[in-house]
C-alpha cells in the first residue's frame, strides 16, 4: 500500500486496485465541452474544504484529466481505501474555450453510483458566466433610507453537493454587497458577474427613525434576461 499525507492525516491507497471517474461535460445548450479539466481530490476527513482566497482545496489530488471532443472523460487512479470524502473540481484549469464557463465542484463523489470500480458523475452542466444588472429606482418613497444587501455567486463556482449531511461551512460560492440610498438619491445601478443558474438574494430595509419596512427577494438570473429593477 502507498501512503500520502492529506489534511494532516494519512491517505492509504490499495496498490492492486484502481478505480475510475467518468463524466459527460456539457453546457446549458446541451453541447459537449472538450478539453475541460477534471481533478479529483480525496481526504480522510468527511468535510473537504475549499479556500476561495487561495483557490485551493484542502485535500490530496489523486487523479486528473481532460474531456475529449465529445465532452466525455474517464480517468483512473489507485483506490484511496480510507477516504471519507472525494471531491471533483471541473474547469479549474484554463481550457481555451471562447465562452467562459463556471468552475464546478462535485462534493462527496463517493456518495454517487459506483459500478465496475467507477464513480459515474453523470452529465455535468457547466453554467455560462453572465453579467447581471440590478437597477434600484426610488419612485414612491421620498423620505426613507434604503439599506440593501445583494448576495450572488460572484466567485463563479457552481457547487453540486451530494453530501447527505448539511454542511453550512462548505459553501464557496456566495458573495455579498451592501449599500444605502439616502433620501434625495433616486437611482443606482449595480452590475455583478455570476453564473446563469444563480439565484440573487436581495435583503432590503427602509429606515426613517426606525425600520418602516423590510423584506427579502429571490431573483432567478435565468428568468430575468440579465436585468432586474427594484422599485420602492
Amino acid at each position: 500500500m502507498a501512503i500520502l499525507v492529506s489534511c494532516q492525516k494519512e491517505l492509504v491507497f490499495e496498490d492492486n486496485q484502481r478505480i475510475g471517474f467518468e463524466a459527460l461535460l456539457m453546457n446549458s445548450a446541451q453541447e459537449p465541452l472538450s478539453n475541460v479539466s477534471l481533478e479529483v481530490f480525496a481526504a480522510t476527513e468527511t468535510e473537504l474544504r475549499f479556500d476561495e482566497a487561495v483557490r485551493g482545496i484542502y485535500g490530496t489530488k489523486i487523479a486528473e484529466g481532460r474531456s475529449d471532443g465529445e465532452g466525455k472523460i474517464r480517468i483512473l487512479t489507485f483506490n484511496p481505501i480510507n477516504a471519507n470524502n472525494i471531491l471533483a473540481s471541473i474547469n479549474f484549469k484554463p481550457s481555451g474555450n471562447t465562452v467562459s464557463y463556471a468552475r464546478t465542484m462535485v462534493n462527496f463523489v463517493n456518495g454517487l453510483s459506483f459500478a465496475d470500480n467507477t464513480y459515474n458523475l453523470g452529465t455535468v452542466v457547466l453554467d455560462t458566466i453572465v453579467p447581471f444588472d440590478l437597477r434600484v429606482s426610488r419612485q414612491r418613497n421620498s423620505t426613507d433610507t434604503l439599506n440593501l444587501s445583494v448576495e450572488s455567486n460572484r466567485s463563479r463556482i457552481k457547487l453540486l453537493d451530494n453530501d447527505p449531511v448539511d454542511n453550512p461551512f462548505f459553501n464557496p460560492n456566495r458573495d455579498f454587497s451592501f449599500f444605502s440610498l439616502a433620501p434625495g438619491t433616486e437611482d443606482r445601478q449595480i452590475r455583478v458577474t455570476t453564473i446563469e443558474s444563480d439565484t440573487i438574494l436581495l435583503n432590503y430595509q427602509l429606515f426613517n427613525n426606525g425600520v418602516t419596512e423590510q423584506g427579502e427577494l429571490k431573483i432567478n438570473v435565468a428568468e430575468t434576461n440579465g436585468t432586474y429593477e427594484f422599485i420602492f
